[in-house]
């Protein structure tokens, strides 16, 4: 016997007229509100024209963003090695002297 539900899975036994995961969410209905149920499936399963059109530009700015990072971190490194090759100036002597 298929699920009243779904119409594809198998009922787990003769008497019983939803599948496994059909009945859980059954359970989930009749726990919690069904409009707070409704509210989440809206909130976390269904996209927004605009949020659509917000993914798809994060995702079309990503390479660009990539490409900035690393002329940074390119930059960051030819800075550090500019300054591992400068000599500082050892102009002041590091012995303590006693003053009396």
């Amino acid at each position: 016997m298929t699920c009243s539900f779904c119409n594809e899975k198998e009922t787990e036994g003769w008497l019983k007229s939803y599948c496994k995961s059909c009945a859980n969410l059954r359970r989930m209905l009749v726990l919690y509100d069904s409009e707070k149920c409704i509210d989440i499936l809206n909130r976390v399963l269904l996209r927004t024209d605009a949020q659509i059109t917000n993914k798809i530009n994060m995702e079309l700015k990503k390479p660009i963003l990539t490409a900035i990072k690393k002329e940074v971190s390119d930059i960051k490194k030819d800075q550090a090695n500019d300054k591992k090759d400068y000599d500082a100036p050892s102009t002041r002597s590091k012995t303590k002297v006693d003053l009396k």
